[in-house]
């Protein structure tokens, strides 16, 4: 997630708790931000992806919230 949010010039943050918790997070000033956590608790996980773009369309962000989505259902197949 934070590779392909870096090549669509997207500001990226990450913050990772080994085993519990991953945070990935960011944006561009004036298109819209991002959040994607995943959390793992009794040998399950879950997921929520979040993406505003500050348009009236879809634009960069939204389709990254997206292929974030369909990545994280892709794995859990």
């Amino acid at each position: 997630m934070a590779d392909v949010a870096r090549q669509s010039k997207l500001n990226v943050d990450v913050q990772s708790f080994p085993g519990q918790l991953v945070i990935v997070k960011g944006g561009r000033t004036g298109a819209g931000a991002f959040v994607v956590q995943c959390i793992a608790v009794d040998g399950k996980t879950v997921s929520v992806v979040q993406g505003i773009d500050y348009q009236n369309r879809k634009a960069a962000i939204g389709q990254i919230a997206d292929r974030a989505f369909a990545a994280i259902k892709g794995a859990i197949r």
